[in-house]
């Protein structure tokens, strides 16, 4: 073993997303599966091995996400140096983070959307729920919207 990190709460979910960065999902305080809990997105810095260390974290209370359970839920773009995951809460919503220069920032929030997947063609961003596919551009504006429930 060539180092450790004891981190507050258990990573369920790891992405690269840079040279020695790692993208890590996890739950917070509380029952990850019911309201009252948090989502936790954290930003590891493990260029060296001996050492790794959190630089940098997003909590979001009161809430959980899908990509805790389902890593397809997950959209990070590295082009643009952008992380997109649902988050279920009393009122659901899709969190948009930077991540730029070893920091996350809250780049948008996209309110009132209940998805379960986030995929990108080009310039535009489609966010995927039950019954229905949203378009949004590159500031996370809606552009169009289509139900598939005729």
């Amino acid at each position: 073993m060539l180092g450790f990190l004891k981190a507050p709460v258990f990573t369920d979910y790891l992405h690269p997303v840079g040279p020695g960065l790692l993208l890590g999902v996890a739950a917070g305080a509380g029952p990850p599966f019911f309201w009252g809990g948090e989502v936790q997105v954290l930003l590891y810095n493990v260029s060296n091995p001996a050492a790794p260390a959190v630089v940098s974290n997003v909590t979001v209370t009161n809430a959980r996400s899908p990509v805790m359970s389902d890593y397809h839920a997950f959209l990070y773009r590295s082009d643009a140096g952008v992380a997109i995951l649902p988050v279920y809460a009393p009122r659901p919503f899709v969190l948009v983070l930077s991540v730029e220069g070893g920091r996350l920032g809250v780049e948008a929030v996209v309110e009132g959307v209940y998805a379960s997947r986030a995929l990108y063609i080009g310039d535009v961003y489609y966010l995927v729920g039950p019954g229905w596919i949203g378009a949004y551009n590159s500031t996370f504006a809606e552009i169009g919207q289509l139900s598939l429930n005729s």
